[in-house]
């Protein structure tokens, strides 16, 4: 199965929830590095451009472990018995 594979990437939970915080962090702080830079009419540096490009371009990735990880929740079954309804799990 896909998600088996690209759950695999990073296998623990403790290890995707340090790879979260830390590119968290770095989008925030780069995030904001941008707004001041624009905010305050200066020019971008080139390493700014280029990380900007990385964090941007490294996002579907995560959102793809996210979403391999994330535990699915069982539609519930729902019963109909003379005129009452039930759901059962």
């Amino acid at each position: 199965m896909a998600n088996d594979t690209l759950g695999a990437i990073i296998p623990s939970a403790t290890g995707r929830k340090i790879a979260y915080a830390i590119y968290s962090l770095t989008a925030f702080l780069v995030g904001n590095a941008t707004i001041y830079i624009a905010a305050t009419e200066g020019t971008a540096p080139v390493w700014l451009i280029g990380l900007i490009a990385v964090v941007n371009n490294v996002a579907p990735i995560f959102g793809a472990v996210a979403i391999a990880n994330a535990p699915t929740i069982p539609k519930p079954t729902v019963i109909q018995t003379e005129g009452a309804i039930v759901e059962a799990n």
